[in-house]
């Protein structure tokens, strides 16, 4: 506990005291509205008062208590004037006084006796002038001892006491330049003023005048007493004072005046009470003034030496270096009985010597006293008071509590006002002893603060650091739907948050202006029931909101485009053809139409084709509306429909002319009463038609070649193998026979036909097998050389033409002799395409088209030949075309024919990379998962898989663990990276883009052509590449509307549609 020294010290000070004031039945009151109030002495010791424009009034006895007041508004041009000198001196008391004049508003002349001024209580009263020469309270003196003394009081205290708010004001002021406010005029000192109560405001002039004091004196005079002040005591009330003055004119705010020729000096300038406001207190002499100082005696315990540097003694007088400063050499002098003389002015000071502290005190009469100070306690009280836990929403504290020993501040980190939700705060205490008391002496982690987790401080230190619990969460009280999103939807559209803004409104009033986290019931496609949409806060069921929408039905999306087929010999099913119309999966049952313009003649029966005539035909289309979707407006497509191809005629006989000459030969073997094309010996092509015998007759001796000609629906036939009519005695030879054999001259050797290069790629390895037939005697008429070789050009020339799906291999035909006659080719089929044999066939270019020639296929000897007539010698080209679409009989009752994904799940079905989720359902709108996934491409990698993965959730037994296995160690997946991959939970778009991107080898992508999409920002960073690379390349095309939807679940339709088109489409795949 802190020891309490109280000191009591008893100053031999005379107060005077004021006579008491008199009572109301003692008063006169005057009007200070107009004129000069002048109170002098009166006859039998009485006081005369006149008023200009008044009476007079004498025998008045002098303790009558003379209200002044003034009740009207504004200044007047009066003045007071006192020249009553009685022994018991003259009570004033004002009440509401308000006087601005070119004069002295209120004089006291230099032979008036004792002014007792009284200020009325709640009263405000001004004394102001307006001329250099006056003051506002002017109390006139001659420096003689008979001067009469100025007292002022407030109403109610006859002594000094503390005053408080009811108490009187006086407002004295010289708005000239050279006055004191209360005091001196120009060149008159300010004498005798004591002041025991009251508000006093005392501002002197602009040049030279003190607040309260003395006024401005001349340079050089010798005559009066300006600037000095003498006998000013303060004893009470609030007193502020002001010398306006600056530079050379400096005066005192309490003192003398500035600019005296004489010393201008202050003596016996006493305050020993009240509240005072006031810098300069007539201290160190500037141009005249002078301050109030006194000789002490301070006796230096134990040192008798005689003197001691400025180094071990200090002087301080309201906490600052009195009279020396730490530069001064000089020492300051002690006698031989270890007395220091120094110079301090009154009041209070301190003296520090030798590491001990005393307090001296000069009184008004000049007489030091000095008390030393006890040592500093330690500070003993450990708790700290007015720092509690931070609550969220409260304003934090910036003060301890005071206590005795100490006071303190509080600064906060983090620097939050209030307090926000969810924060750990650290308050740092910074504690500085109160008199008396020291930090020296406190041990580490003194201090302690309720409710803080943790509290610190060093040894020795007032620094504090107390760490408190974190403060409570916010409760989520209710979600907010300020912006509404589109709340009209289409049939089939995937419920967007865009456009709508969502906040949380907590429980301390806060709010969360962009709420995400709830969830949303609608995730799928929207269905003319789904009537509202539920959000509900993550982790609190019960704060849910309904937002209600509507459902549309359906616009039927559906588009024209165009196809080209080949007329077969039967109609078209246009609801099979590729390319021709893109129908809205939920469009209902189409209706087509011909439109006037194409080049093709037929008709529609339902959904097909009856052509007449190939050409172009314009086909029109409309879907019927359903419960779910409009009916679709009309659409058009072009449709392209090639001549078909016909076979060449085979099986043909010949009748020879029966003479030589003649032309009745034949050619049989033809269908009857059909329309043929013939040539003889490479000339042009007669059209003819057969008879009822399927005969052509009335032909002479030649090589011929027959043909079905060109018709509205088929292009010209190839020509028939060479058919030779003879006649008698010509009979052509076999190839290497000998003479006639009826003894005529020997016969010319016959010619031949060889083949004499084979440079194929294609034919290379088996050229002995290559055979080569012609009638070199009869169709040429010399030997032939033929070369069946490779040349860039034959590729660039056959590529081009090739249809869709097939699969080209050029080579050249050349011959060395007459054109126009058909050499008979037999070409091993190559063992790359043994496999594929039945759908070989062989072609030349013909007309910038391919023509297909009559071939067929022969085995011999475990071999497999082509065999087919060269009738054109070009580029040539075995052409393998597609394999016929397997028939696939759907299993899946929840998969139908007109469903958007038919043709997906059947692509997967077919290829074995999904099966069903039961013997009759494929589940099409159920989300796939990882698990899923990753099996499907195990499958279709063809890979085999014997180690295990390294993910925690993957059972070694699932029917997914190779699959997931290989995924990892080809670096496809890597799970969350928490040892966990999540083969059960859904996939997503983006997650499903990302692992077929890395199995089809990290292929680059522009990733701007993702700007089209609105919700591209919410791509996440891993799979910004795969995606770009997956709508570039056709496997993901986005919902429509803009949308992409990267964090939405992929179902097992969308996956087997995606995985049709990256079989189908990816360039590169592992």
């Amino acid at each position: 506990m802190k020891k309490v020294i109280s000191l009591v010290i008893v100053l031999g000070m005379i107060f005077t005291m004021m006579p008491p004031i008199a009572s109301a039945a003692d008063e006169l009151m005057f009007d200070l509205k107009t004129g000069t109030i002048t109170i002098e002495n009166g006859t039998e010791s009485g006081l005369r008062i006149t008023q200009d424009g008044g009476e007079e009034m004498d025998n008045i006895s002098a303790s009558t208590v003379i209200n002044l007041t003034q009740t009207g508004a504004g200044t007047t041009a009066n003045r007071i004037i006192v020249k009553a000198h009685v022994p018991d001196g003259v009570n004033i008391r004002l009440d509401g006084v308000n006087i601005q004049v070119g004069n002295a508003p209120f004089e006291i002349t230099a032979d008036a006796g004792r002014v007792n001024l009284i200020l009325a209580d709640g009263s405000s009263n001004k004394l102001i002038s307006t001329s250099n020469n006056y003051a506002g309270l002017q109390k006139m003196n001659t420096g003689k001892e008979e001067d009469g003394l100025l007292t002022i009081s407030c109403e109610s205290a006859s002594l000094t006491h503390e005053c408080d708010e009811n108490c009187g004001e006086l407002i004295a002021e010289c708005l000239g330049f050279f006055s004191a406010g209360i005091g001196g005029g120009q060149n008159f000192g300010g004498y005798d003023i004591e002041i025991y109560g009251g508000h006093i405001i005392a501002n002197g002039g602009k040049f030279g005048g003190a607040g309260i004091g003395g006024g401005q004196g001349y340079t050089g005079t010798t005559t009066n007493y300006g600037g000095d002040a003498k006998n000013i005591t303060i004893s009470g009330g609030t007193v502020i004072a002001q010398a306006q003055s600056t530079g050379d004119h400096l005066g005192s705010d309490i003192g003398s005046g500035g600019l005296s020729g004489r010393t201008g000096a202050s003596s016996n300038l006493v305050i020993t009470g009240g509240n005072i406001y006031a810098s300069r207190m007539g201290t160190t002499p500037v141009n005249g003034s002078g301050a109030s100082v006194y000789k002490a005696t301070f006796t230096i315990p134990g040192d008798t030496t005689g003197s001691t540097t400025l180094d071990a003694i200090s002087v301080k007088t309201n906490g600052t270096p009195y009279g020396y400063s730490t530069n001064d050499t000089k020492s300051i002098l002690v006698d031989g009985e270890g007395k220091l003389f120094i110079y301090l002015p009154s009041g209070n000071s301190e003296i520090e010597y030798s590491g001990k502290a005393y307090t001296a005190y000069i009184d008004p009469w000049g007489n030091a006293q000095f008390f030393e100070k006890p040592d500093p306690v330690t500070i003993s009280l450990p708790a700290i008071q007015g720092v509690a836990p931070p609550v969220r929403g409260a304003t934090p504290v910036n003060a301890i509590t005071w206590t005795e020993e100490y006071t303190g501040t509080v600064s906060w980190s983090p620097n939050h006002s209030p307090f926000q939700a969810g924060q750990v705060y650290t308050a740092t205490i910074t504690l500085t002893p109160e008199n008396g008391y020291t930090l020296e002496g406190v041990p580490e982690d003194f201090f302690y603060v309720d409710g803080a987790t943790t509290v610190s401080n060093a040894a020795n230190s007032g620094v504090i650091t107390a760490v408190f619990p974190a403060t409570s969460d916010r409760v989520l009280l209710e979600i907010v739907i300020t912006t509404p999103p589109r709340n009209t939807y289409k049939y089939g559209e995937t419920f967007s948050r865009e456009g709508m803004v969502v906040k949380a409104i907590y429980d301390d009033g806060s709010k969360d202006p962009d709420f995400t986290a709830y969830t949303v019931d609608k995730t799928g496609s929207l269905t003319l029931s789904d009537t509202t949409v539920t959000l509900a806060a993550i982790g609190n069921d019960d704060i849910k909101t309904t937002l209600s929408i509507t459902v549309q039905k359906a616009d039927a999306n559906n588009s024209g485009g165009s196809a080209t087929v080949t007329f077969a010999g039967e109609g078209f099913n246009l609801t099979a053809i590729g390319g021709l119309f893109t129908l809205d999966p939920h469009a209902g049952e189409a209706t087509y139409g011909l439109e006037v313009g194409g080049s093709g003649e037929g008709t529609i029966n339902g959904g097909t084709l009856n052509i007449t005539k190939a050409g172009t035909f314009i086909i029109g289309l409309v879907t019927a509306g359903t419960e779910n979707c409009e009916a679709g407006p009309k659409v058009t497509a072009t449709l392209t429909v090639n001549k078909g191809m016909q076979p060449a005629p085979i099986g043909l006989g010949k009748s020879d002319a029966s003479t030589n000459g003649g032309s009745n030969g034949k050619i049989t073997g033809l269908a009857a009463n059909t329309d043929y094309e013939y040539r003889k010996d490479g000339g042009s092509y007669t059209v003819v038609s057969s008879n009822a015998s399927g005969e052509i007759t009335g032909l002479s001796a030649g090589s011929y070649v027959v043909r079905l000609p060109e018709t509205d629906l088929y292009e010209a036939s190839p020509d028939s193998q060479a058919v030779v009519i003879g006649q008698p005695g010509t009979q052509p030879g076999t190839p290497g026979s000998g003479g006639s054999g009826n003894g005529g001259s020997p016969a010319t050797p016959s010619p031949t036909i060889t083949l004499s290069e084979v440079n194929s790629e294609l034919f290379g390895n088996r050229p002995d097998d290559i055979r080569v037939e012609a009638d070199a005697a009869g169709a040429f008429g010399q030997s032939v050389e033929v070369k069946i070789t490779d040349s860039e050009d034959a590729q660039k020339e056959i590529l081009p033409l090739a249809g869709a799906g097939e699969e080209v291999y050029p080579f050249d035909i050349s011959v060395h002799s007459r054109a126009g006659y058909s050499v008979k080719i037999t070409l091993p089929v190559p063992e790359r395409l043994l496999d594929v044999r039945e759908r070989i066939r062989v072609v030349y270019k013909k007309d910038g088209r391919l023509e297909t020639l009559m071939s067929q296929l022969i085995e011999k000897n475990g071999k497999w030949y082509i065999t087919f007539e060269a009738v054109h010698f070009s580029p040539y080209a075995l052409v393998v075309s597609p394999a016929p679409e397997k028939v696939w009989t759907n299993p899946f009752m929840d998969v139908r024919e007109d469903d958007w994904f038919y043709s997906a799940v059947r692509f997967t079905a077919q290829n074995s990379l999904m099966v069903g989720t039961g013997k009759n359902t494929f589940s099409p709108h159920m989300a796939t998962n990882r698990g899923m996934l990753v099996t499907i491409l195990y499958k279709l990698s063809g890979s085999e898989e014997n180690t295990n993965s390294t993910f925690m959730d993957v059972a070694p037994g699932a029917y997914y663990a190779k699959a997931v296995a290989w995924a990892q160690r080809n670096g496809l997946v890597a799970g969350y990276g928490n040892g966990m991959f999540g083969p059960e939970d859904s996939i997503t778009r983006e997650q499903l883009a990302t692992i077929l991107w890395k199995y089809a080898g990290l292929p680059e992508a522009d990733i701007t052509a993702l700007a089209v999409f609105k919700d591209a920002g919410e791509i996440s960073a891993y799979a910004v590449n795969a995606l770009a690379w997956a709508y570039e390349s056709g496997i993901i095309t986005g919902k429509g509307n803009g949308i992409l939807d990267p964090r939405g679940t992929s179902t097992r339709a969308e996956t087997a549609r995606i995985l049709e088109r990256f079989v189908e489409q990816a360039s590169s795949v592992k």
